[in-house]
C-alpha cells in the first residue's frame, strides 16, 4: 500500500519548495504531489515513481510504464537491441524543471557546506533522490563528483593561509596528512568496491546513522559556541573589535583537549632552545625546521599528489565491472589480472603508510630534541598515535567511499577530538577530502557509475558554490563574530537531510520488496 500520509506530505512539501525555487508551474509539480499522496487521476491509480527503484523493460520506440511517470526517465536502448531496452534516467539534456530545481537547491546547500568546511555529500544524496529521482546507485557517485569540485576551490583558498598561533607555519597540517593519507585512500578503495556489491537498503541505512551522528555533533558544537559567545559578551571581550582570531579562540574554548597530549604540549612549549641544548648543532637544526615551515610546501604537495596519481592510474588499469569491456590495458573484471591490480593498490597503500609513519615519527623526535616550540592543538606523534591514527582513518576512508558523503564529515569530528584547533582541523580535512573524493570519483568513473552530463554539471556547480561560500558567507560571519549561526544552520540542514533520507529510503525499500527485488549483495562483475 501507499506510504503513511505524514511521510508523503513531508516529501510533497520539499518538492513544492523546490518547484517554487525553480519557477515551475503548479501543473509541473501537481502530478508528483498527487502521486505521493496516493490520489488518482482519470480513474487510474498513480503511484510513486518506481523507475528510481529498479529498471523496467520497455518497447523501442515507446515509453516507460505508467507507474514510471517522471520527465527525467525515458526508454533507452543503450545496446541497440530492442529486447534489452530499459527505462533509465535521462542524460542532462534536454533540461527539465526538476534539473533546474536541483541546481538551485544544491547551490545554496553547497555554498553553506563550503563555508562550514565540509563537502556536503550527506546532503547532496537525499536531494538528488528526492528532487531529481536518481537512484542511490548513481546519487552517491554524483555526490562525490561535486565534492571534488568544491574541494579544489577550498584547497586553492586555504593553501596560502597561515596558522593562527605561528604565522610562519601553514594552516594545513601537512605532516598529519602524510601520516593519514595512505590509510584513508586505502579505505576509500575498499569502500567503493563494497558499495558496488551492497544492496541499496544497506547503503541508505548506514548513511542515515552517519548523518544522525553528524547532526548531533554539529548541534552540540553550535550550542556550545552560542553559550561561549554570550559569556564573552558579558565579560567585555568584544571590546577587542572584530579580530579574525576571535572565532578561533572561541572555538578552542569548547574543545575537550586530550589530557595526555595537552600536558605534553605544555611541557614542550615551556622548554626554550637553551634549556634543551645550547649546542650550535641543535640551534642550526631548529633554524632549518623553521625555515622549511616558512617556505611553500612543495615537497608535501608533490608527495601527496604523486601518491594520489599512482592510485588513480591503478584504478584506471583495473577498469570497471563489465566482463565484456576491458580497461585500457586489457584487464577484465573476474580475471586474475583484475585481482592482481586490486592487490597492488593495497600493497602500494601499505608501503606508503609504513614509510610515512617512519618519516613523521623521525621528524617529531628531531623537533623535540632541538627544542621546537609546539603550540596547543599540535598533534604529538607518539608511538601510540603513529600506530593507531592510520587505523581510524582507514575506517573513515572506507565510510567516505562506501557512503559517498566525503571524508570531511567523518574526519572533521575525529580531528577535533584529537586536539586540533578548529580552523586547522577544517583546512586539514578539506585537503584530505580533495584526495579521497578524487580517488573515489575516478574509481566510480572507471566502474561506469557517473552519468557524464550530470557529473560535469555537479562538478562546476560545486566549484562556483564553494567560492561563493568562502567569499560571501565566511567573511561576513567572521566580521560579525557570529560563527555559531552558520554551525547551527548546518546542523539543522543535516538533521533535515537525515529525516528526508530515512523517509525516501523506507519508501524505496518497500517498493523493492513489492517488486521482488533482491535484498542481497550483488556480484562485483557484470556481463
Amino acid at each position: 500500500g501507499p506510504a503513511p500520509v505524514p511521510m508523503r506530505a513531508t516529501i510533497c512539501l520539499v518538492l513544492a519548495l523546490a518547484a517554487c525555487a525553480a519557477g515551475l508551474s503548479s501543473t509541473a509539480i501537481a502530478p508528483r504531489a498527487i502521486a505521493m499522496l496516493g490520489a488518482s487521476t482519470t480513474n487510474t491509480s498513480v503511484h510513486i515513481n518506481t523507475c528510481s527503484n529498479s529498471e523496467f523493460e520497455c518497447d523501442v520506440p515507446g515509453s516507460c510504464p505508467s507507474d514510471c511517470d517522471s520527465p527525467v526517465y525515458e526508454c533507452t536502448d543503450s545496446h541497440n537491441n530492442a529486447t534489452s531496452a530499459k527505462c533509465a534516467h535521462k542524460g542532462l539534456f534536454p533540461i527539465v524543471g526538476q534539473d533546474i530545481a536541483v541546481v538551485l537547491v544544491l547551490f545554496i546547500v553547497l555554498a553553506l557546506c563550503s563555508a562550514a568546511g565540509i563537502g556536503g555529500g550527506g546532503l547532496i544524496i537525499p536531494l538528488l533522490l528526492i528532487i531529481d529521482d536518481f537512484q542511490t546507485y548513481y546519487g552517491i557517485p554524483l555526490s562525490v563528483t561535486s565534492i571534488v569540485g568544491g574541494s579544489i576551490v577550498r584547497f586553492l583558498v586555504q593553501i596560502f593561509q597561515h596558522h593562527p598561533e605561528e604565522k610562519h607555519r601553514r594552516l594545513v597540517d601537512f605532516q598529519l596528512i602524510l601520516l593519514l593519507l595512505p590509510s584513508t585512500l586505502c579505505g576509500t578503495i575498499l569502500g567503493v568496491l563494497m558499495n558496488s556489491v551492497s544492496p541499496a537498503w544497506l547503503v541508505t541505512v548506514i548513511i542515515f546513522f552517519v548523518l544522525g551522528q553528524a547532526t548531533y555533533e554539529t548541534l552540540k558544537k553550535a550550542i556550545a559556541l552560542r553559550k561561549q559567545a554570550l559569556l564573552n559578551m558579558n565579560a567585555g571581550y568584544n571590546a577587542r573589535g572584530n579580530d579574525e582570531d576571535d572565532d578561533d579562540e572561541l572555538l578552542m574554548a569548547n574543545i575537550n583537549w586530550p589530557k595526555s597530549d595537552t600536558v605534553q604540549v605544555e611541557r614542550l612549549a615551556e622548554r626554550s632552545p637553551d634549556e634543551v641544548d645550547e649546542s650550535d648543532e641543535n640551534q642550526l637544526a631548529l633554524n632549518a625546521i623553521i625555515e622549511k615551515e616558512s617556505k611553500f610546501p612543495w615537497a608535501y604537495l608533490g608527495a601527496s599528489f604523486f601518491f594520489l596519481l599512482v592510485i588513480l592510474i591503478l584504478s584506471l588499469m583495473r577498469g570497471g565491472r563489465s566482463v565484456s569491456q576491458p580497461s585500457f590495458v586489457g584487464v577484465r573484471c573476474g580475471e586474475a589480472s583484475y585481482d592482481a591490480v586490486v592487490i597492488t593498490q593495497f600493497i602500494v597503500c601499505i608501503a606508503a603508510a609504513i614509510s610515512t609513519m617512519y618519516y613523521v615519527r623521525r621528524e617529531f623526535l628531531r623537533r623535540t630534541r632541538c627544542g621546537y616550540k609546539f603550540v596547543k592543538g599540535d598533534v604529538m606523534f607518539t608511538k601510540m598515535h603513529v600506530l593507531t591514527l592510520p587505523f581510524w582513518t582507514l575506517i573513515a576512508g572506507f565510510l567516505a567511499g562506501f557512503l559517498g558523503v566525503g571524508a570531511g564529515m567523518i574526519l572533521g569530528p575525529f580531528l577535533l577530538h584529537l586536539g586540533l584547533i578548529p580552523v586547522v582541523s577544517a583546512a586539514t580535512t578539506s585537503y584530505m577530502t580533495l584526495f579521497t573524493s578524487s580517488s573515489a570519483t575516478v574509481q566510480y568513473i572507471a566502474l561506469g557509475r557517473v552519468p557524464l552530463g550530470y557529473g560535469v554539471m555537479m562538478f562546476f556547480l560545486a566549484m562556483v558554490a564553494s567560492y561563493v561560500g568562502q567569499r560571501w558567507i565566511v567573511g561576513p560571519i567572521k566580521k560579525r563574530n557570529k560563527q555559531y549561526l552558520l554551525v547551527l544552520i548546518l546542523g539543522v540542514i543535516l538533521g533535515a537531510a537525515a529525516l528526508l533520507l530515512c523517509i525516501t529510503g523506507a519508501i524505496q525499500i518497500k517498493k523493492n520488496a513489492d517488486q521482488g527485488v533482491s535484498f542481497g549483495f550483488n556480484s562485483l562483475c557484470q556481463s
